[in-house]
């Protein structure tokens, strides 16, 4: 029986969604590769996970598209191997899934990592794989990652250094060692600031070139030398702030060791980190683009030069003339925009100045368009059309490339249809996607003009991969006719992802699963929120598995531990459990086999039109069906006061704990857009959901982040806005029962309360004086009355003294913490409650400031300007004169 899935991508919200940008293959340039070079290959071995049971073997071999490897030359790996290799105590009976495959290539090929499944390799990226292993050694060979269920990703070096061994690599020991370092160092940088992966990777290899540097030009390194390096380092890519003192002691631990290796007193590591290391980071630079400028003022620029071809492929320059040439028609940029990113793929060895160059080019189409983008959202206004900026769009367009790269193989699909084409998925909407046996069928929108435009439908051949075009029914060129056009040939050298013979291209809930859960269509407030279908296995910790404990486990399911941002959550190699893989292939197979379905969307809506089962499992399908509802939650608009949002909720939870936790909220990671401390706010809010742990001073923080840093975007704002939001919910849900009534007051709903705070904080600010020692006391402690109940004023016995008590809700009556600001010494301390045994005001203690980075490992500058200087109170001032009158009388 054919089976036919249909699938359509819509254009939903670009609000709210979140970009990632997983790193599938890593390719870099070489200008000394030429078209011979790059065709030669070696013998290529695999590496399997000594666990894999036959089937999920077979599975992992075409996966890695390495199944016509001979078993001469492939390696088992046990846990005995892992341990020889990373030393982490795995023995016989741990369990190892992750495999690699290994093909040596031509000098000036450089490492190249492929992960084939980067939805199962949960914590190291492929950038991270080149740094390790050309710290361990490796040089000018291609790595692919496949392992078939859920690890972090460390074990799978294991299987890498078997078989650069194998190729002949001569490997060491200590190396070895530094290259796993290297992994957590580049971890701990990622959960303790809010570096991207990017950014971190980028930050290694340029601490690894200095270090090495430094030795082939005999300067000696010590510590001081090291620390120098490292400094020059961070500040170089503008995140020191962001490294508390125990990450740097981390970093320089690294860079003492890395210097001692094999790697570090060889000048060739340096080209093959060049080689290797390499990235665009386009949609960070789109990001930060504001405003635009006309023709005219392009042409004031000073035009770039990259006709140099011992830099720059000819196809660069030629981009360029043809962008400044069309820009002066008048005419569609945008076609040249598409072919930036497909001479980006079809060239894995272009280096990092030809991409920047390709940035340039981007960039400069980017303003010019944008400055006539209001014409065509004129034009949708009038239509009642999507009115969304062409920023918008391009921004979209890159997180569909982004979450289609999640399925390598189908993002391998729609590459080669691209190349054929010459249309980017970066640049495209790509929709109607149809599978139909081994055809595949595509359609290619351009969304963003008025009205919506179909560019092509498109047919790939699974098996031939020849492209079709289904407007002429002409089979055309493996690669788009570049040199027609620009008048300059583009070689096809991209590597090539696998494309299993099984192979079904993926629906669209299992694409959303990967990066975008949450899909907010901006025409309203509705959010559907997509339940994990029932089906999905979970994901199972256990310490060293045994074989024995593994076939319990697929018996008697482990409940999987709440929060999926936590490292914990994933098991690493030595801590994976088997679930029952095989089991659920062959349930695959037989629904498979007797279900048809033909799934028709549009662009907001999808709508099961048809759904034929089989008598023999009707019943468990429609179970099924029943099991992956869609919850409709009603979203505010974060971009309003927070008052304002507080004001239009209901009092009751609209989101469980479980569905914030599981659903994606957002990815606040570009710090060209938020402030760093965003995304580790956030991130701390689900640790501590996870763990049911109080986040009222949480909420606090977000109060005094505002007041510190004034000049907020309003896009930091909403950020901010939408975690009270979720804050807010977690309360309802978990301690609104449990909440203690303030002082003398009634026990009102969570709602109301909040916003009596909000509203008695505005009170106390028109006060210019009490405002000033409020703010002083909030920033000075991270205790703001928004989010707390508070009493304050000057001290009734001591005038000199400003007094501010808040009310931790969830705290037993009785333990009331309260802030002093003593007047007379200018500072804010803690002061307990009541009077000593003589019946005297106990003394104001000095306090340790609040932090940022003590808590979420952010810095943030207190950037408040103060209205006034804090003048003393009337009672204050009385006393004063009274006690200067004594002394003159006396």
């Amino acid at each position: 029986m054919t089976k036919k899935i249909f699938v359509r991508i819509a254009v939903g919200s670009l609000l709210f969604s979140t970009i990632s940008y997983p790193v599938i293959m890593n390719v870099p340039h070489a200008l000394a590769v030429t078209n011979e070079q790059t065709t030669i290959q070696r013998e290529g071995k695999m590496s399997l996970g000594a666990s894999l049971n036959a089937e999920q073997a077979t599975m992992t071999q075409q996966l890695l598209g390495a199944k016509d490897i001979t078993a001469e030359n492939t390696i088992r790996v046990d846990g005995n191997m892992v341990n020889h290799y990373l030393n982490d105590g795995s023995d016989a009976n741990t369990g190892v899934f992750s495999s690699a495959y290994i093909q040596p290539q031509a000098e000036g090929f450089g490492v190249r990592v492929q992960i084939v499944t980067p939805q199962n390799i949960t914590l190291v990226s492929a950038t991270t794989y080149q740094n390790a292993a050309i710290t361990a050694g490796a040089k000018d060979v291609l790595l692919r990652i496949a392992t078939v269920t859920e690890v972090t990703g460390e074990g799978a070096l294991a299987g890498v250094y078997a078989l650069l061994e194998e190729s002949g690599t001569a490997l060491q020991a200590k190396d070895i060692q530094v290259a796993n370092k290297e992994i957590k160092i580049i971890d701990s940088i990622k959960n303790n600031t809010a570096i991207s992966d990017y950014s971190t990777n980028q930050f290694i290899t340029d601490v690894k070139i200095n270090i090495i540097n430094q030795i082939n030009q005999n300067v000696e390194i010590n510590e001081q030398e090291l620390n120098l390096i490292i400094i020059n380092q961070l500040q170089e890519h503008q995140i020191d702030a962001s490294v508390s003192n125990e990450l740097l002691t981390e970093l320089m631990d690294f860079a003492r060791d890395f210097s001692q290796t094999e790697a570090a007193q060889n000048e060739d590591t340096i080209k093959q980190l060049e080689l290797s290391v390499v990235g665009s980071n386009w949609p960070e630079i789109l990001a930060s683009q504001e405003g635009s400028f006309t023709v005219e003022d392009a042409l004031n620029l000073e035009k770039p030069d990259y006709s140099d071809t011992n830099i720059y492929h000819p196809i660069i320059q030629a981009l360029l003339d043809e962008t400044y040439a069309l820009m002066q028609k008048d005419g569609d940029l945008h076609n040249i925009y598409s072919h930036t990113f497909i001479v980006e793929t079809l060239m894995p060895q272009l280096s990092q100045a030809e991409l920047e160059g390709l940035n340039y080019i981007r960039t400069l189409i980017y303003q010019l368009t944008a400055h006539s983008d209001a014409k065509r959202q004129e034009a949708a206004s009038q239509q009642s059309a999507d009115k969304a900026s062409y920023k918008s769009y391009l921004t979209y367009y890159l997180n569909q490339a982004a979450q289609i790269q999640q399925e390598p193989s189908f993002n391998e699909i729609i590459q080669r249809i691209s190349a054929a084409t010459g249309l980017a998925s970066e640049a495209y909407s790509i929709a109607d996607v149809i599978q139909d046996g081994r055809i595949v069928t595509v359609n290619f929108i351009e969304s963003w003009l008025v009205p919506e435009t179909l560019i092509g439908s498109y047919q790939i051949n699974l098996d031939t991969l020849e492209v079709t075009d289904l407007a002429t029914q002409e089979i055309l060129p493996l690669v788009y006719n570049f040199e027609e056009h620009y008048g300059v040939a583009v070689e096809n050298y991209a590597i090539e992802a696998p494309i299993p013979e099984e192979y079904t291209v993926p629906t669209s809930e299992s694409l959303e699963a990967y990066e975008v859960p949450i899909i907010i269509d901006e025409n309203s407030d509705v959010t559907t929120v997509e339940e994990e279908p029932s089906e999905q296995p979970e994901t199972v910790i256990e310490e060293e598995a045994s074989a024995e404990t593994i076939e319990e486990s697929v018996e008697e399911p482990v409940e999987e531990l709440p929060s999926e941002e936590s490292i914990e959550d994933v098991p690493s190699e030595s801590e994976v459990v088997e679930e029952s893989t095989e089991e659920s292939i062959e349930e695959e197979s037989l629904v498979e086999e007797t279900v048809e379905e033909e799934v028709i969307t549009d662009e907001s809506t999808e709508e099961i039109i048809e759904e034929t089962v089989e008598e023999s499992i009707e019943e468990s399908v429609e179970e099924t069906v029943e099991e992956e509802t869609e919850i409709a939650i009603v979203l505010p608009d974060f971009y309003q006061s927070w008052s304002d949002i507080l004001n239009g909720m209901t009092t009751e939870a609209v989101v469980d704990n479980e569905t914030i936790l599981s659903s994606n909220w957002g990815d606040y990671s570009d710090t060209q857009v938020y402030h760093p401390v965003i995304q580790a706010m956030y991130n701390r809010f689900f640790e501590k959901v996870s763990l049911n742990d109080l986040t009222q001073d949480l909420l606090s923080h977000t109060f005094v982040l505002e007041e510190m840093q004034a000049n907020l975007s309003p896009d930091e704002k909403a950020a901010i806005n939408q975690l009270r939001w979720l804050n807010f919910q977690y309360e309802l849900n978990t301690w609104e029962a449990s909440r203690q009534p303030a002082f003398e007051q009634g026990m009102s709903n969570l709602r109301d309360e909040s916003l009596r705070r909000i509203n008695h904080y505005q009170e106390a600010k028109s006060d210019a004086n009490v405002r000033e020692i409020i703010s002083l006391i909030s920033r000075t402690t991270g205790v703001n009355p928004q989010a707390y109940a508070v009493e304050y004023g000057v001290n009734e016995m001591n005038p000199s003294y400003f007094d501010l008590f808040y009310w931790i809700d969830n705290m037993p009556a009785g333990e009331l913490p309260s802030f002093t600001y003593d007047y007379l010494n200018e500072f804010v301390g803690y002061r307990p409650i009541g009077v000593d045994a003589e019946g005297n005001l106990f003394s104001v203690e000095p306090i340790e400031p609040f932090s940022f980075a003590s808590i979420y490992g952010v810095e943030v500058m207190d950037e408040y300007q103060a209205s006034q200087p804090i003048e003393y109170p009337i009672e204050l001032q009385e006393m004063l004169q009274e006690e200067t009158t004594e002394e003159v009388v006396e």
